[in-house]
């Protein structure tokens, strides 16, 4: 063999694997259509149905843990036609709406009344109880809230919500709210579902480990136990009916006043998520989160008075579907709590000593004071005892803020005295403390599945001097590129490195800075009394506070009631 022929053997064979790789290429990455991820096989075979992500600079960051999300050119174009799956997905509520040109503007263009909701509106004003700059919520054949046809028709509401007296559950329902609203302090069972006897369908207080029994081995025996083989005795035997607060519907009876345990409990219907949205804990922003997530482009408007919150709040469902939600463990519930001592001066700084004139004048004439009274005044007036609930008096007289018991101030009520905690605690499989809502609203997000579509895009930002006086009608927020979204609840970076106000700090109209205060407004005498007043509250605080993590209501429960951390070592015996 010659070396001409030698070399054009091996030139040949080179062209020909060279050709073969180009051809492999093509077919594994065509150019029209370049794939954005790769099945990942360990991450298969783990069991969890997971995909990795190609690192192709033509797409944007999604699904990291190390920063916020920042809007490119791509973000603001065809974003009607983008899923949350595809590439620069904004969700619904941040997509762009025309805005007007004066702040004159006809109001009845920019807000209209939603299709489904059940009260008609009647005045000259629309943008409070009305969706604005949202129209397909008004649409003839609309289905918002609601996110299908299907779920619409599941959705049943009660019949008092469009003709009260002439509801046939009325009557059964306002004498049931009488009888229980008169007791102003309920008794806290904390497990009650735990003490359900079939037999004579109503709770017992039945204690099968004898009371001699040592505390040290009981403690010690609490340890060992695995709340999750448990878990199914905390979503089943619910039956507010057969307990000792008011059940759930009150608020439709008293038009909120005295409203019952059930008010604030929020509902996220595709994650089937139960939200506790308690008063001075962050509940205007899960009702703006909410909001958020059905596609509200005025999510950062007051959510007080929509009609999409109120069609997602429990207190309105049919009672067959209340019963079958507290009952029904693929819905998680969950809340937050707050330092009592910090929640009570929040309220003072806020709806006492306010500086929005506009709101504490309302609650000087709601109350009946002459003057503003300083903070040891309100604990001595709300510490004062009482012997029925005021809520139907005709005229506003002092004596309304008497008492911290059921019928109290929603703003000041016991945090225990929302959405059955008092009660049915196990219930909640998620409990965490507001100071640390940043780790714990996303953490609680990604459990159920609303992080990624919606809690990481969450955007705040709203210009409280351009908006006063609007507050019912904000529009969306204008992205621009290079703009950073958050995410729900989270602390932004501020220019100088330190951490910024989180959303929670930042709520329209609620920031009080009360933590930082405690020292100036409370005397050893003061905060003791605030003690006295707010004792299950504490109890639970007092576990929660030193906790980093969630804890589960049937967690909290076996820590604060001797009778519980008895009945679950009973059931801990049964599962064994």
């Amino acid at each position: 063999m010659t070396k001409a022929t030698f070399y054009l053997g091996a030139l040949v064979m080179g062209v020909w694997l060279l050709c073969t790789w180009m051809v492999n290429i093509s077919i594994s990455n065509p150019v029209s259509a370049p794939p954005r991820y790769v099945k990942d096989s360990h991450l298969r075979s783990s069991g969890r149905n997971e995909i990795a992500e190609r690192k192709d600079p033509n797409f944007p960051l999604r699904n990291k843990k190390d920063g916020p999300i920042k809007i490119e050119p791509q973000h603001l174009l065809n974003y009607e036609k983008k899923t949350p799956s595809s590439p620069y997905y904004l969700p619904l509520a941040l997509h762009p709406v025309k805005k007007y040109k004066s702040r004159h503007y006809n109001m009845t263009e920019y807000c209209c009344q939603m299709t489904n909701d059940p009260i008609i509106h009647h005045g000259p004003r629309i943008d409070c109880p009305g969706m604005c700059h949202t129209h397909h919520a008004c649409a003839a054949n609309s289905t918002y809230p609601f996110k299908s046809l299907a779920e619409k028709e599941a959705w049943k509401l009660n019949d008092i919500l469009w003709n009260k007296k002439k509801s046939g559950g009325y009557e059964q329902l306002k004498e049931s709210c009488d009888e229980k609203t008169r007791m102003l302090h309920p008794s806290f069972a904390w497990c009650l579902q735990w003490f359900w006897d079939e037999n004579i369908s109503n709770y017992t207080a039945i204690n099968e480990v004898p009371k001699e029994t040592d505390d040290k081995l009981i403690n010690k025996t609490i340890h060992d136990i695995n709340f999750q083989k448990i878990s199914k005795y905390s979503h089943q035997n619910i039956h507010p009916d057969q307990s000792s607060l008011p059940p759930p519907g009150c608020s439709l009876i008293t038009e909120g006043a005295g409203s019952g345990s059930y008010q604030h409990l929020l509902l996220f219907p595709s994650a089937k998520l139960a939200i506790c949205g308690i008063y001075k804990v962050g509940s205007t922003q899960w009702l703006q989160f909410l909001r958020f997530v059905l596609g509200a482009k005025d999510y950062q408007s007051n959510p007080h008075s929509k009609p999409d919150v109120k069609i997602m709040s429990f207190d309105k469902l049919r009672r067959d579907l209340q019963i079958k939600i507290l009952n029904d463990p693929e819905w998680k519930f969950a809340t937050f709590l707050r330092d009592p001592a910090e929640r009570l001066l929040s309220t003072y700084l806020d709806r006492v000593a306010g500086k929005d004139e506009i709101q504490t004048g309302w609650f000087r004439k709601s109350y009946n004071l002459r003057k503003r009274p300083s903070f040891p005044e309100f604990v001595e007036y709300i510490s004062r005892n009482r012997t029925h609930c005021p809520f139907r008096q005709g005229s506003p007289t002092t004596d309304r803020l008497f008492g911290v018991d059921w019928c109290a101030d929603p703003h000041w009520r016991p945090q225990t005295f929302n959405c059955g905690l008092s009660e049915f605690l196990p219930r909640f499989s998620y409990i965490g403390s507001l100071d640390k809502a940043e780790t714990q609203s996303r953490e609680l997000l990604e459990e159920v599945g609303l992080w990624d579509d919606f809690g990481k895009y969450y955007h705040w930002n709203v210009n409280k001097s351009e908006n006063k006086g609007f507050e019912c009608s904000l529009f969306p927020p204008e992205l621009k590129v290079g703009d950073t979204l958050i995410g729900f609840q989270q602390r932004p970076q501020a220019k100088n490195g330190s951490r910024g106000d989180s959303a929670s700090d930042t709520a329209y109209g609620h920031s009080t800075s009360a933590q930082s205060k405690l020292v100036k407004y409370y005397t050893p005498k003061l905060m003791e009394t605030v003690k006295r007043l707010y004792s299950h509250d504490f109890e639970l605080w007092d576990v929660l506070k030193v906790e980093n993590k969630f804890l589960s209501g049937s967690e909290l429960a076996v820590k604060v009631s001797s009778q519980c951390q008895r009945r679950v070592l009973t059931m801990s015996n049964y599962e064994q």
